[in-house]
């Protein structure tokens, strides 16, 4: 067990089994497990894609208390205490005494599993130790030999001695075998063991900057930022900045570094609630350019990871973002955007509607994957509500009667159509209780009146309320719902387990609707929230989703 605590003062504290701690900064990531490991802990930096450096840096023993700061980790342990902070492309160790710190390194790209082509060259340069990672095919398992893929650098600047290790070790991943994460055996380089209070390691592509940046980081302190009252906000927000990189969103980390249309549309709002109103317009106005064919935005428009597939809710999410967010555009900027939205529309329409209601195809919405089933394909309600907000937005901007007639009929339509015996069914034929309602009454709440989104609610929470404060993905009583988290395999991913933004969406909408009568369960996924922030998975880190029985991280 280690103990964990909050802030300066831990008055937040409890006893946890395996926590894991992540720092990040620009996407550069630094994860530190303490017992259970896995192939995206260590450290990793991002350029356009993201890149293991460091699989460990360690004494070899465990600490006993670990404090968590908003930008850094005090790991202590019987006979020393190590402070780690990430900055830029930096991470930064400072130890209360001199230690010995064994350095690992397993250099690729985070998704490459190859094992062969890796070469590691150190050398004493410039007062700190360079090692020069080249990653080159094999064709032991490419169709070419002896090509060059990339150059990594790696400065590590100490205040101690070190000794070249040039040794290779094989390590179990114990994380990864629990996720059903193949592979969990693998293959490290340790490079050097290093006897200093202060390291710095600095990985990049460049030399002279990566040596620059470990100089000018050594150089300086590390002020400690405290927790607020309100951790589980204070670090809510950081894991939101931490995910700016290269002027956009990525999704998540560790394993999700690309910037999704959905996922950073969703989390605008919270960015536009911070003060980074610049950033929002810019991502806005990027969309506007990147809007395809048929009218939608793709998935992933990262180097490397662009995909032709579109889901259907990015351009939706886009839109009603961009209708909370006009007051950031001048009068000028509102036409031209007007008329590239309105034409976009009618692309968008044409394209993916039939009988009067908006369509997608097999795993278009959020709801991404399929398990013996179809993917969601056809018309489902919060695709219907997204377009219905799109609609208002058009008749807001251009003030023609032509939208606000066509939102009234597409309403009146949508409610025919899914508003059967108190319920609102997931598609035209599919009576599914999802908590989709839930995005729906968030994107567009005048699809029914009040009392009607209660009863709606009501059924809804029937169906899919879990006692510990979270919602399933599908029907308690749907023969694909799965209890447990499935981990890769993707059984449960949206056939029960429990989605914390969806939670949370959740809870503003019950407290919209009856704040009186869902107080106990907007309480409830508040507390759940909060505890998984500082308490489950990764501390201080908010967790994508849990499994539906018990609440997991």
């Amino acid at each position: 067990m280690t103990t964990v605590s909050y802030g300066k003062r831990g008055e937040l504290i409890k006893e946890l089994d395996s926590p894991r701690f992540l720092l990040a900064d620009q996407g550069n990531y630094f994860s530190l497990p303490t017992l259970k490991r896995s192939r995206y802990d260590g450290f990793f930096v991002f350029n356009e894609t993201m890149y293991r450096v460091i699989d460990s840096i360690g004494t070899g023993e465990s600490p006993e208390r670990v404090e968590v700061h908003p930008n850094l980790i005090n790991a202590i342990s019987r006979s020393n205490a190590i402070t780690y902070h990430l900055s830029e492309s930096s991470l930064i160790l400072q130890a209360k005494n001199k230690e010995s710190f064994t350095i690992s390194l397993d250099c690729r790209q985070s998704y490459d599993t190859r094992k062969f082509g890796k070469n590691y060259k150190i050398l004493f340069y410039h007062g700190l130790v360079l090692v020069t990672f080249e990653k080159q095919s094999d064709e032991r398992e490419d169709t070419s030999g002896g090509e060059k893929e990339f150059t990594l650098f790696i400065a590590i600047k100490h205040d101690g001695s070190f000794i070249k290790t040039d040794k290779w070790r094989e390590v179990a991943y114990q994380t990864d075998v629990e996720r059903n994460s193949p592979p969990a055996d693998w293959w490290v380089y340790d490079a050097v063991r290093i006897n200093a209070k202060k390291i710095v390691v600095t990985a990049g592509f460049h030399r002279d900057l990566v040596v620059k940046e470990a100089e000018e980081k050594f150089s300086k302190p590390v002020n400690e930022a405290d927790v607020t009252d309100e951790a589980a906000l204070t670090f809510a927000r950081g894991n939101l900045h931490a995910l700016i990189a290269n002027n956009s969103l990525l999704a998540g980390l560790p394993w999700f570094f690309q910037n999704w249309s959905r996922d950073t549309m969703i989390s605008l709002k919270g960015l536009a609630m911070m003060g980074e109103t610049g950033m929002v317009k810019n991502i806005l106005e990027k969309s506007v350019m990147q809007l395809t064919e048929e009218g939608r935005l793709k998935n992933i428009n990262n180097k490397g990871y662009e995909t032709a597939e579109a889901s259907a809710d990015g351009v939706l999410w886009f839109t009603l973002r961009m209708d909370e967010c006009l007051k950031l555009f001048t009068r000028k900027e509102k036409l031209i955007i007007s008329k590239i939205l309105e034409h976009n529309f009618a692309r968008l329409w044409k394209a993916h509607s039939k009988d009067e209601l908006m369509t997608n195809g097999h795993k278009q919405t959020w709801m991404d994957t399929d398990w013996e089933d179809e993917g969601r394909a056809g018309a489902r309600i919060e695709i219907q509500a997204l377009t219905l907000r799109y609609l208002a937005l058009l008749c807001r901007l251009t003030k023609k009667t032509v939208y606000a007639d066509e939102e009234k009929l597409m309403r009146k339509r949508v409610k025919d159509v899914f508003f059967r015996e108190g319920k609102l069914w997931d598609g035209p034929s599919d009576p599914t209780q999802r908590p989709n309602i839930f995005l729906a009454y968030y994107a567009y709440p005048k699809l029914l009146a009040k009392k009607e989104w209660e009863i709606v609610f009501d059924a809804a929470l029937g169906e899919l309320w879990l006692d510990w404060g979270g919602l399933a993905t599908i029907s308690r009583h749907h023969p694909h719902y799965s209890s447990m988290h499935t981990g890769e395999n993707n059984q449960s991913y949206h056939r029960g387990d429990s989605w914390y933004f969806v939670n949370n969406i959740a809870a503003m909408a019950m407290n919209s609707v009856n704040p009186r009568k869902y107080r106990e369960k907007i309480r409830k996924i508040m507390e759940a929230s909060t505890k998984d922030i500082l308490w489950l998975g990764v501390c201080g880190t908010a967790s994508e989703l849990s499994s539906a029985s018990q609440q997991t991280g």
